[in-house]
C-alpha cells in the first residue's frame, strides 16, 4: 500500500505512515513521538570543550611564555572535567533506562575520567615548568598535557555521538 500524502510504500495494516505521519484511514497527520537529543550530554561536551581551551591556553602560557597564569587555567580545565563528569554519568543512566546504545555514552565517561586523572599530573609538572629557570625541553609535561588533550577530546567526540544515537 503507499501512502495517500506521501506517497512511500507502507504496510497494508499500519494505521499511519512512518514517514508523515499521515492516518492513512482518514487521512489526517498524526503526531509521532520525535526523539529529543540528550540535554545532559550535550552540557557535558560544552564542558569537555571548555576545559580543552583552558588546557590550550594554559600550554600557551605555562610553557610558551612562563606565566604563572598558566597553573590557574590549568586548575580551570580540572574544573570543567569535573563539572563534565556528573552530566556524562545521567546522561549515561539515561540511555541505559531508555534501552538506547550505552557505548559512547560509556567511553565518553571513561575518557574523561581518565582525562582528569592526567590533568592532575598536567597540574603538577606545569608549576615545576613555569618555576623553572632551566631551558630543558620538559618532556614529561608535554607528554602528559597531550595524552591529556587526546583523551579530553575523545570524551568530546564520544559525547557528541551519544548526543544524537538513536
Amino acid at each position: 500500500m503507499y501512502c495517500p500524502k506521501c506517497g512511500k510504500i507502507i504496510d497494508d495494516n499500519s494505521s499511519f505512515c512512518p514517514s508523515c505521519g499521515v492516518d492513512t484511514a482518514h487521512g489526517e497527520v498524526v503526531e509521532t513521538k520525535k526523539e529529543t537529543k540528550s540535554v545532559f550530554a550535550s552540557i557535558a561536551v560544552v564542558f569537555s570543550l571548555i576545559s580543552f581551551v583552558c588546557l590550550i591556553i594554559s600550554f600557551l602560557l605555562g610553557y610558551i611564555v612562563k606565566d604563572t597564569s598558566a597553573i590557574a587555567f590549568n586548575i580551570f580545565s580540572t574544573t570543567f572535567i569535573i563539572a563534565s563528569f556528573p552530566f556524562f554519568v545521567i546522561a549515561l543512566v539515561k540511555n541505559v533506562f531508555s534501552k538506547k546504545s550505552i557505548l559512547n555514552s560509556l567511553l565518553a565517561l571513561v575518557f574523561i575520567v581518565v582525562a582528569f586523572i592526567f590533568c592532575l599530573f598536567t597540574s603538577g609538572s606545569l608549576t615545576v615548568v613555569v618555576n623553572s629557570v632551566v631551558e630543558d625541553p620538559h618532556s614529561f609535561y608535554l607528554s602528559v598535557l597531550s595524552m591529556t588533550l587526546a583523551l579530553d577530546i575523545s570524551a568530546i567526540i564520544f559525547g557528541a555521538i551519544s548526543i544524537n544515537q538513536k
